[in-house]
């Protein structure tokens, strides 16, 4: 054979893939995939991470405004609506809003109420929320199991702390109040005069509230001791709000009202006052009679209905009786209607108020179609009793 053509024209052997190049490039891609992953967690990290520094608002009812950081001016609030640190939202007359925050955490903001979004402390395990309620009611909502977001919502002396529960927390000119419908509160009394200095710590339990009115927040400044817990009881019946909140009623479109009194407002509808024709002036005679002057010694406690007046026509199941306490000072204030011939204690109506709420509707057994009267009387802390108010309404349903 040809030496020369057997070099040329013999079988070649084929040379096997190299095992160290396909290592090189799986590795390659793995590690590729790797940071790709990674990049990706760090990105969900910080969406979630800002998203706990921020709230929804939503406006279920009537109207809201927002005053952003910064700003001078506020805005009408958009439903859906960002909010975030630094910014201030007030509710609306007759109005309900609703700021959701991290872990399923809401606060409901009553009629006429005011909150700062003040801070949020986003950390690896746990946020705490800081708002400021400057007036007004706001119904806090924890019911989530996820115990991660702690919140701190400040009034003018209490700094309330919770992690899960329902409460209730009120600032309003004459009082200051927190109650617990479902876990534990706890609330500090501070000085904010002195760098919120705490005075004295409460722990409210479920069934429990804590009220300071303005008389008890002097002697609580003065270092006096208070007795600062109490039970709850039924303040809230017929609190439209509180209802609301507690899923007792699908609406408070009317009658949310700022919490004055434990009682709310009443539900939809206009109320017919009746037109007093004017009455006619006797005509003047002149006598010449020796005058009688009769002394009467002036009140020293005074009751005065402001709403619907003492006799009303309505077309609907509900309404509230509201009126204020003109001179004196009253202890409590006590609603009898005829129906039953039981005084009811208005149990919102802390010692110094200077108005009251009485919600009569036909779902609370305290009105029925046709006349009703209701007497209203109020008591000094001495035992002095006011005049009596008597307001007739008659229901046409």
């Amino acid at each position: 054979m040809n030496y020369t053509y057997y070099r040329r024209y013999r079988p070649q052997t084929k040379k096997r893939p190299s095992s160290f190049r396909s290592f090189f490039w799986l590795v390659f891609i793995l590690v590729v995939l790797l940071l790709l992953l990674q990049a990706c967690v760090t990105l969900v990290s910080s969406f979630m991470t800002e998203k706990k520094d921020e709230a929804t608002l939503s406006v279920n009812e009537g109207t809201a405004e927002v005053l952003e950081w910064g700003q001078t001016e506020s805005a009408p609030a958009a439903d859906a609506q960002l909010l975030l640190v630094g910014d201030t939202v007030q509710s609306g007359e007759d109005s309900l809003v609703t700021l959701r925050f991290a872990g399923d955490m809401e606060i409901h903001l009553d009629a006429d109420t005011k909150l700062l979004f003040q801070d949020a402390q986003v950390g690896e395990a746990s946020t705490t929320i800081t708002v400021e309620l400057l007036f007004g009611r706001a119904w806090v909502d924890q019911e989530s199991e996820d115990q991660s977001v702690e919140l701190i919502l400040k009034t003018k002396t209490m700094n309330t702390d919770s992690t899960q529960g329902r409460f209730l927390v009120a600032n309003q000119d004459t009082k200051q109040y927190a109650y617990a419908f479902d876990g534990t509160l706890k609330v500090d009394y501070v000085d904010r005069t002195q760098d919120d200095s705490v005075i004295e710590t409460v722990r409210v339990d479920e069934g429990k509230k804590t009220i300071l009115t303005q008389e008890a927040e002097v002697a609580l400044l003065a270092r006096e001791s208070l007795t600062l817990l109490g039970e709850a009881g039924d303040d809230f019946v017929g609190d439209r709000f509180v209802m609301w909140n507690l899923g007792t009623v699908d609406t408070i479109s009317e009658g949310t009202g700022t919490g004055e009194s434990a009682l709310g407002e009443a539900p939809d509808g206009d109320v017919e006052t009746p037109v007093e024709e004017p009455v006619a002036e006797d005509p003047v005679v002149e006598t010449v009679t020796n005058p009688v002057v009769s002394e009467t010694p002036a009140p020293t406690l005074c009751v005065q209905v402001t709403s619907p007046g003492t006799s009303v026509t309505i077309q609907k199941t509900a309404i509230a009786i509201e009126g204020s306490i003109t001179c004196g000072t009253a202890s409590t204030v006590t609603v009898t209607w005829g129906g039953n011939g039981a005084p009811y204690t208005l149990g919102g109506f802390a010692p110094g108020d200077s108005t009251f709420r009485y919600v009569a509707d036909a779902s609370y057994g305290n009105l029925k179609a046709g006349s009703n009267t209701y007497t209203i009387v109020a008591t000094a802390a001495d035992g002095t009793v006011s005049q009596a108010v008597t307001v007739t309404i008659v229901a046409e349903f």
